[in-house]
């Protein structure tokens, strides 16, 4: 038996098929909505923690070379006048990084130091004797670093055309010892193999575990030559020499013979200042040889800002290493 349907039966049954078929669509649409909203916000939360990771890793590259610049840039008379300077430069760096990422993502970064650590920049910034103050009369046999300290820092600024032609005992030496009783010794003194007027600087070594350094002749750049002692090595490249590889630091650090070499230098050291200076232990900026505060390490804490989460690593810096 056939049953057949009225005109408005029919009609019904379309409009009902139709209406279930924009309910699937519907329902389809907003199902792909929420996949495409989940995962829209996963590849947001990608992007941010990518981003977040690499400020860390630039502002772990940054920030010891900000505090080496404002460790060297002058010589503090103390402490809290270091902090202002660091405080007031890393605000800076803080907003120039966050300028530097809105070009490309919305975000905000905030770096701080806490729990900073101190050591000690031990300096004469002005040409003299390396005596105990300076001075043509000051006492050439002294000790800059008279107790074992970790030496970050180690440089000798001569005026090539002052420095002696002394042989033996008599010429400027420098001489670091460790803990486990190894020394080695810098001889420095001018080389005149090409004449009187020289300002070629022979620098040797001798270690007490006999693998020392043969005279080596060093040429100066405009009348100073500038030597690494932590790395052995003239700026420049010209030279180059054995001193505290074979060391096991800390140190010790003793001038000899200071009054027969003219220059500057500049030794940083861990913890507070190692040495008492002729007349006491001398606050920079003085004239004569001084100490003043540097940051040796911090910890920073980095923190990359969105409209949708905030990130936070911690990570303790060695500015000397």
């Amino acid at each position: 038996m056939v049953t057949v349907l009225d005109d408005d039966a029919g009609q019904l049954i379309l409009v009902g098929g139709i209406a279930l078929a924009f309910v699937v669509i519907a329902l389809a649409l907003a199902f792909n909505g929420a996949l495409f909203a989940d995962s829209l916000a996963d590849s947001t939360a990608r992007a941010d923690l990518d981003v977040s990771e690499q400020v860390d890793r630039q502002t772990a590259r940054d920030v010891p070379r900000l505090l080496l610049y404002l460790n060297h840039r002058t010589p503090y008379a103390d402490v809290g006048t270091l902090d202002e300077a660091v405080t007031a430069n890393v605000s800076t760096y803080t907003r120039l990084s966050t300028e530097t990422r809105l070009q490309s993502r919305p975000g905000v970064v905030n770096v701080t130091l806490v729990n900073r650590t101190y050591g000690t920049r031990v300096l004469q910034s002005t040409d003299g004797p390396f005596t105990e103050d300076g001075s043509v009369s000051g006492d050439p046999s002294w000790q800059p670093v008279d107790d074992r300290r970790a030496v970050g820092w180690a440089v000798l600024n001569l005026d090539a055309a002052n420095v002696t032609d002394a042989d033996g005992a008599d010429r400027f030496t420098i001489e670091l010892r460790d803990g486990v009783g190894n020394s080695a010794t810098l001889y420095l003194s001018r080389n005149t193999t090409t004449g009187d007027d020289s300002r070629t600087v022979d620098v040797e070594t001798v270690l007490s575990s006999g693998n020392g350094t043969a005279p080596t002749p060093c040429a100066p750049s405009q009348g100073r030559l500038l030597l690494d002692l932590r790395d052995g090595s003239s700026y420049g490249g010209g030279c180059t020499f054995n001193l505290t590889g074979p060391l096991e630091g800390p140190y010790e650090v003793r001038f000899t013979n200071g009054d027969a070499a003219t220059g500057t230098y500049a030794f940083v050291t861990s913890g507070s200042p190692p040495n008492t200076l002729a007349a006491g232990s001398y606050a920079c900026p003085v004239p004569k040889p001084c100490n003043a505060p540097v940051v040796w390490e911090a910890t920073v804490v980095t923190s990359y800002e969105t409209g949708t989460a905030t990130t936070t690593n911690n990570r303790t810096v060695e500015v000397y290493s």
